[in-house]
């Protein structure tokens, strides 16, 4: 037996009770008669000794051996230790099974890993911290493969890449090697647009899988490597997951041309809600005995709007304080229980609807009143052009006045309840112009007793002046931020001017083929191009009274 004095280290004794742990029980049933008369045979004191070094013995040796607990969090993605057949590899077999060792345990995710072009039969297999892209058929002769890690990919505690990483290799003997960059933004907010995935195919209906697929950034940025010397058409989606579905996607970029590769530009996609819904009417309600208001679940383009019943003498107006709804204006009171109505949203969505009308409406007794949101006075940027809103279609005298000299203008109709007063050169910083409107009247003769007078200052601004080397028709820019947007207007030079307050703006341009004066995105079905929108890279700094020089 061995002496506990000679065991020196903690491996030893480590190695001594595992053996009483699995051993002493043997020795116990095999020998129990000559193990007994040993127990009677030794000094009390000394068997009082040995059994609590066989309890010690049995207790350490048979305790369940973990790493103790505590430690630091992990907060670190997952590491890959090897790609299999290894990076940018070449002349790799047709029949080869695709492989990923990790660093630490992966969460199981299919949608988080994505291989490109599709082989047939390919399924993705994982382990704990491998993945394998298996396929019974084989890879194409001569073509370029990128197995994708997206930015959700994660371990098992969550701790997610926060960017693409992507593998690539070859069955031929080199791997493609063009590329393209840009930037994702959201359409209603102009904002870049994060985790984005984009897709490039080989044409513009996307008849095959995608070549390469990419994400953007938390900044709206991407770069898509390993691309063929080719043509491509570039899409892009929220919500479409890893089948393509792109007429399920919650959010879409559709091209606005092919892009020839190799080049040197950079993309920019706007992301927009794909509407294929056509509007339909929420409620109807009658503010007097002439007039229903018609409340959609959008705006619709009112030039659209057709009353296939009784639509003489009609008029149309979006309503001033909410933009869904329409007003619809008879001159004789409405004593029909329902409407028909064919409405169009910008999407192109038409639809015939029918709602009820109340019955009952109040007499109308209100003159028009000027839509101010509750202010009398204003304060805005020199200008050549004004536009005042009126609550219902309106007649009425106008005058104006800067400080006190008067000021010729002319006047634009826009809507029934619309207005633009077009001066002749921009109004002077600095000064005050008033506007006096005399015998405003509705359609039955309701008039204010008094004038109105309305008195805007006329802040000192900044401008800004663009050198457009644009080639298209007709182009649209115009500097916003966190507040207001203002549209850059050419001048006699053809050049894209502005007055606006100081501060800091970023600067957008449209290339707007339908002249509809607002940007049209992309639709699926019926498929539309998207048109082209960009973004200028540098943030315009506006001082007031200075000019700033823009060449785009």
């Amino acid at each position: 037996m061995c002496e506990l004095s000679k065991i020196k280290t903690f491996q030893q004794l480590s190695v001594l009770n595992r053996f009483y742990c699995y051993c002493t029980p043997i020795f116990v049933f095999l020998d129990f008669p000559q193990f007994a008369l040993f127990l009677i045979s030794m000094d009390c004191k000394l068997r009082k000794l040995f059994f609590i070094l066989i309890a010690f013995a049995l207790f350490a040796g048979c305790a369940k051996r973990s790493s103790p607990p505590g430690g630091p969090k992990d907060e670190s993605s997952p590491d890959v230790l090897q790609f299999i057949p290894g990076e940018n590899a070449v002349e790799v077999p047709l029949d080869r099974t695709i492989i990923l060792h990790f660093n630490e345990p992966i969460k199981t995710d299919p949608d988080a890993v994505v291989f490109h072009p599709l082989v047939e039969g390919m399924t993705k297999v994982f382990t704990r911290k491998s993945i394998e892209i298996r396929h019974t058929g084989k890879f194409a002769e001569n073509k370029t493969y990128t197995l994708t890690l997206t930015p959700k990919f994660s371990d098992r505690h969550g701790n997610s890449l926060e960017k693409t990483h992507i593998f690539a290799f070859s069955t031929g003997e080199y791997i493609d090697s063009s590329k393209i960059s840009g930037i994702v933004l959201d359409g209603s907010t102009l904002k870049p647009a994060e985790k984005v995935l984009i897709a490039a195919y080989g044409d513009s209906m996307r008849s095959d899988n995608p070549i390469r697929v990419g994400f953007s950034g938390t900044d709206g940025k991407f770069s898509m490597e390993y691309l063929p010397d080719d043509t491509i058409w570039l899409f892009a989606a929220a919500g479409i997951g890893s089948k393509f579905d792109w007429e399920q996607a919650e959010k879409i970029a559709l091209p606005i041309s092919a892009v020839k590769l190799p080049t040197s530009d950079k993309a920019t996609l706007v992301i927009e809600t794909m509407d294929t819904i056509p509007p339909k009417i929420t409620s109807i309600t009658r503010p007097d005995n002439y007039t229903a208001r018609i409340k959609f679940t959008e705006q619709v383009a009112i030039d659209s709007l057709d009353i296939h019943k009784d639509s003489h003498d009609v008029k149309f107006w979006y309503s001033p304080t909410d933009s869904t709804s329409i007003l619809w204006r008879s001159l004789q009171p409405l004593v029909r229980d329902s409407l028909t109505i064919r409405a169009c949203d910008f999407f192109g969505n038409c639809v015939e609807l029918t709602g009820e009308i109340p019955s009952e409406a109040p007499e109308d007794t209100l003159p028009p009143s000027v839509i101010l949101l509750g202010k009398k006075s204003l304060q805005m940027m020199p200008s050549r052009n004004l536009k005042l809103f009126f609550s219902e279609p309106f007649s009425a005298q106008f005058s104006c006045f800067l400080d006190d000299s008067i000021l010729p203008f002319d006047i634009l109709r826009i809507t029934h309840n619309a207005i633009e007063l077009l001066f002749e050169k921009p109004l002077i910083m600095g000064e005050t112009l008033t506007i006096i409107i005399d015998s405003l009247c509705d359609d039955f003769a309701n008039c204010i007793t008094d004038t109105e007078s309305i008195a805007i200052l006329l802040k000192k601004p900044g401008s800004v002046e663009l050198e457009s080397n644009w080639q298209c028709e007709y182009p649209i820019f115009f500097l916003f931020n966190e507040s207001n947007s203002y549209f850059l207007e050419p001048d006699e030079n053809n050049k894209f001017i502005v007055s606006l307050p100081p501060g800091d703006y970023k600067l957008c341009g449209i290339c707007d083929n339908n002249a509809d004066g607002r940007w049209t995105p992309g639709n699926i079905k019926p498929f539309r191009y998207s048109e082209r929108l960009e973004t200028y890279t540098k943030t315009i700094s506006v001082r007031a009274g200075w000019l700033t020089e823009i060449s785009w």
